[in-house]
């Protein structure tokens, strides 16, 4: 994976046709003095390879539980690397169940990560995205947390917002958030037969307090055109000591 200081959004490497340079950027642009146009090209391209490179790594994950189920299934021995994998899946999802662990996992379409990012952080101007990497909006209720003061008081009493190291792990928490809440059980069944983000939409009104919420992500998903980024995939990249990372096979953090 390319780690790349952020000076300015023209830092930011713009996607090709159908693929993505696998870049984990040092630091989050700004976006907020961009014309509006310009702000949410640039946002768009600034989450692109992030959100591929978390949905990589999930997808790595389910691979890895379906070989177990095979392998279990053909009553074939299971090394304890692999049951350890397994159990720590268990533990990190909240279920013991095979066929709910798979769902949990399972991530959804670019686009729709892209829509609630925009959507939330305001296409990348929101105090919590520039100062804690919280792209989100995801709440914090444990005072051990890393987190951020809102002005937003509710019956009486401050919210906080969670604050992230990366902007990446905050897209990470993101994705297991909405597979371990009850709330989003239907939502999870749907991706899991292959439903598209508009489609998914519906199951995500309660996401957060604003009306109307799936209409506005769903807005941003037509307007935008970004429904063509879930056909994209991460790029072949050559790492500097000259090793050729084969990233549709698997992705390798440098």
């Amino acid at each position: 994976m390319l780690e790349k200081n952020i000076t300015s959004v023209d830092s930011i490497i713009p996607p090709g046709d159908s693929t993505i340079v696998p870049v984990k950027y040092q630091g989050v642009p700004d976006f907020t003095d961009l014309d509006p146009q310009v702000r949410k090209e640039k946002f768009i391209q600034f989450m692109l390879p992030a959100v591929l490179i978390v949905r990589h790594q999930l997808l790595e994950d389910l691979r890895h539980v379906e070989y177990i189920e095979d392998r279990k299934a053909k009553g074939d021995p299971i090394a304890p690397a692999d049951t350890v994998f397994l159990h720590r899946m268990f533990s990190k999802y909240r279920t013991d169940s095979v066929n709910v662990l798979k769902r949990r996992i399972y991530p959804h379409p670019v686009s729709l990560v892209i829509a609630q990012a925009a959507l939330e952080s305001g296409w990348g101007t929101s105090r919590f995205f520039r100062k804690g990497n919280n792209i989100f909006g995801v709440w914090s209720f444990n005072s051990d947390d890393s987190r951020i003061a809102s002005k937003y008081k509710r019956n009486g009493r401050t919210v906080y917002l969670k604050s992230y190291d990366s902007y990446i792990q905050s897209i990470s928490n993101y994705y297991l958030t909405i597979a371990r809440v009850p709330y989003y059980k239907k939502f999870r069944k749907e991706r899991w037969k292959g439903a598209s983000s508009l489609d998914l939409l519906p199951y995500l009104s309660r996401y957060s307090e604003k009306s109307q919420y799936a209409q506005l992500a769903g807005s941003i998903i037509r307007e935008n055109g970004i429904q063509k980024y879930d056909k994209y995939s991460l790029r072949e990249y050559e790492h500097k000591s000259g090793i050729m990372l084969l990233i549709q096979d698997k992705l390798k953090f440098w």
